[in-house]
């Protein structure tokens, strides 16, 4: 039993002699001690068990914070996920001729240069113009979805040029400087480089084989179709004694890192002939195309893959030979893919019309006759 139960002592008791007060006063006193003891424990595991519970709602907080934090960055990012299910796929598997082709998950980027070569290489080996469309409206498709900012380099590249006609900014790089690139980033002679040109009859194709047999002790950056066309560019503009040089390592740089057909179409950018049989006519019918199909958008992925999708055949074949005319009118009037694009990606296809207009000083563009413009 406690000692609060017990019946209390009166020591100033007269009737208790001396002796007996001193033993009850030391019994008294350390009942005292034990007492004050037993609560300063309690008291003690009272904070403990205070303790536990402020760590249990610290934690239970900060991890409610976390979930809602990660939670927000789900909601808020722009980059596919894996719980996205967006299939990434290597760029060397880039297929844009696929029957059903998906803009993104068919596709790999920021545009890699390997699926522009790609691209080209497949429009090369046919020669069939409605497949050649198809083709480049896929690859146009997936860089409108996943990287805008690199569509007027694929254009531009896509034509071997650089700039619009009116700039006269255009590459044509003689052929020793790109085979002493090709001999210094490959370790073949000149002399043997100029005899195979000769055999074949192709620059592009010379540096393509030179390239395979070429092996490197690190796997360089892979390219992308900024880079590509951020140098030929430079390239360009170069003037001045020591420029040949300048080009030359430039080249070779670009050349150290070519992978499959990326040499080939590299080098016959340079030459200024790409030779895959491309019609600039094609090529504003892919965009168009691609634009109707798959229209630009700001958010990722865009809420409209495929707009032909709920359409009959039809109605379908009519609103792309719509848009097809509607551009092939709006660069005839306003010969500039830079003017064109930047509207484009920003404001629509339906746009063009009211935002790109004819300048003062710069030449309408006829593309063909007046009579077969727009077949």
């Amino acid at each position: 039993m406690s000692t609060n139960n017990q019946p209390s002592i009166n020591i100033e008791n007269k009737t208790i002699s001396p002796k007996k007060k001193r033993v009850l006063k030391r019994v008294l006193s350390e009942k005292d001690d034990s007492d004050e003891e037993e609560n300063k424990k309690s008291k003690i595991e009272n904070l403990k068990s205070i303790d536990s519970k402020l760590e249990q709602i610290e934690i239970t907080t900060t991890t409610e914070i976390k979930t809602s934090d990660e939670t927000k960055i789900v909601e808020t990012t722009t980059i596919p996920t894996i719980e996205q299910n967006v299939i990434i796929i290597d760029s060397k598997d880039y297929q844009p001729d696929k029957e059903h082709y998906h803009p993104i998950n068919d596709a790999c980027w920021n545009v890699p240069y390997s699926a522009l070569s790609k691209t080209l290489y497949l429009i090369e080996c046919i020669s069939k113009r409605l497949e050649i469309i198809r083709i480049l409206t896929n690859f146009y498709r997936s860089v409108l979805c996943l990287s805008k900012h690199d569509l007027l380099y694929c254009v531009y590249l896509c034509l071997n040029k650089l700039a619009p006609e009116y700039y006269g900014l255009e590459l044509g790089i003689g052929d020793t400087i790109i085979m002493k690139a090709i001999g210094q980033s490959t370790g073949r002679t000149v002399e043997k480089l100029k005899t195979d040109f000769h055999t074949q009859g192709d620059l592009g194709l010379v540096a393509e084989t030179s390239r395979c047999t070429q092996r490197t002790m690190f796997k360089p950056k892979p390219l992308t179709v900024s880079i590509v066309y951020t140098k030929l560019k430079e390239i360009a503009q170069m003037t001045g004694q020591s420029s040949q040089n300048k080009k030359i390592d430039i080249i070779k740089c670009l050349l150290v890192s070519c992978q499959s057909y990326e040499s080939r179409y590299l080098v016959r950018s340079l030459t200024g002939k790409l030779r895959i049989g491309l019609a600039e006519q094609s090529l504003l019918v892919a965009l168009a195309h691609a634009a109707t199909i798959t229209p630009p958008s700001s958010d990722y992925p865009p809420p409209v893959l495929n707009s032909l999708k709920k359409l009959n055949p039809e109605l379908a074949k009519k609103k792309l030979a719509d848009s097809a005319l509607l551009l092939k009118t709006t660069y005839c009037e306003c010969p500039s893919y830079d003017t064109i694009i930047q509207v484009l990606c920003e404001k629509g296809l339906e746009q063009l019309p009211f935002e790109c207009k004819s300048a003062p000083g710069v030449a309408s563009d006829f593309l063909e006759a007046p009579g077969s413009i727009f077949l």
